[in-house]
């Protein structure tokens, strides 16, 4: 199919909408990040509508997935810290909403997430984990160890076996690959904690 001018020049337009500089996605994440009651805000697109420009269903649909993964890893780190943890606890939930923050930049960058029922039954299962957690009052910090250490080790059998062979854009390939090795660290920085 040939590139008539004006779908070009629509093209243009719609790249010309991104932000030109990275500090200014980052101020929009620390904005929203500073609130720590604000939910995070994806960006999610309805199951009906299309993938940004250049993306294919299948990866709109992975960074839709991996987009639920995120809001869920941001609202435990923030749960947690109402929570009375130990330092080392403590500094892995900043650690998490923070590298969990700045993948959800990264997301935005490459184009829009899409909601699907894989992404929904994500989101319903990060909701369910996060009442678990609430009820946890003398051994919340065990708990939250437990759900980050089971969490990122489900996130990478995911990316392994869901996401990662499921994309065809080079840039969202490579965001997922990204995050599969800092989910690896995170797993195996869970797995280190003694709380």
């Amino acid at each position: 199919m040939r590139k008539t001018p004006y779908v070009i020049a629509i093209s243009l337009a719609l790249t010309a909408c991104q932000p030109s500089h990275p500090e200014d996605a980052s101020a929009s994440a620390t904005d929203a990040a500073s609130d720590a009651k604000a939910p995070v805000q994806t960006g999610m697109t309805t199951p009906e509508a299309a993938p940004a420009p250049g993306l294919s269903p299948a990866d709109a649909e992975a960074l839709g997935i991996l987009s639920a993964i995120n809001r869920f890893e941001i609202d435990a780190a923030r749960q947690a810290r109402d929570h009375d943890l130990p330092d080392d606890v403590e500094t892995f939930a900043d650690t998490m909403e923070r590298e969990h923050m700045d993948n959800e930049t990264t997301i935005a960058r490459i184009g829009k997430p899409r909601a699907s029922e894989k992404s929904e039954a994500q989101n319903a299962s990060g909701q369910a984990q996060l009442l678990s957690l609430q009820a946890h009052t003398d051994d919340y910090a065990q708990a939250y160890v437990a759900a980050m250490t089971r969490g990122h080790a489900e996130t990478l059998e995911t990316l392994d076996a869901v996401l990662i062979p499921s994309v065809t854009t080079a840039a969202v390939k490579t965001h997922l690959l990204m995050t599969r090795d800092a989910v690896a660290m995170h797993l195996k920085m869970a797995k280190s904690l003694k709380p």
